[in-house]
């Protein structure tokens, strides 16, 4: 289940620039997403008998999902270099949302390829179809794409993490 003190809000955006979610906002200091994203990854593996890795959702073509996405990515793996990261991406329309989003998107490509180990992409267009397809108001849409997003990686992700357990149940 989701721990309460693992969700982390930001109050705004970043504005579509990558730049600006990859360096944060100026004053965020100890207390900006990034700092609180990465306590909540500490803690979470010191919670685990053995850290196998992490599972990072974003999406590709913001300032916020791109390039805090690509930064985080990047920090779990200078903090945990042997653990895996299973990156699962929301990739953009083709034209659209943000004149900078072929852009953010290149950009965060380029730090998931140096630093994560697997990559799997679901378009917005699909999300979009699955989500209209349902009754959806405005409060529940964010939710609602969230559900739909996990289960369409869900049959993904769980041989991932079986694979895990049996090379771990292997190796002791």
């Amino acid at each position: 289940s989701l721990r309460e003190s693992n969700v982390i809000a930001g109050q705004g955006g970043r504005g579509s620039n990558w730049a600006y979610g990859y360096h944060g906002q100026r004053g965020e200091g100890e207390r900006g997403l990034l700092q609180r994203a990465m306590e909540s990854v500490r803690l979470e593996a010191e919670r685990s008998d053995c850290y196998c890795g992490t599972v990072l959702f974003h999406s590709l073509s913001g300032g916020t999902g791109a390039g805090l996405g690509a930064r985080l990515c990047e920090k779990i793996r200078e903090e945990f270099p042997a653990g895996h990261i299973l990156s699962v991406s929301v990739a953009p329309h083709q034209s659209g949302e943000s004149p900078l989003q072929h852009y953010n998107t290149l950009l965060s490509l380029a730090a998931l390829h140096r630093c994560g180990n697997i990559a799997l992409f679901v378009f917005k267009l699909i999300l979009d179809r699955r989500v209209s397809g349902s009754l959806c108001t405005p409060h529940c849409c964010l939710s609602l794409y969230n559900v739909v997003w996990v289960s369409v990686h869900s049959d993904a992700i769980f041989p991932c993490i079986f694979l895990s357990f049996l090379s771990l149940s292997h190796s002791l």
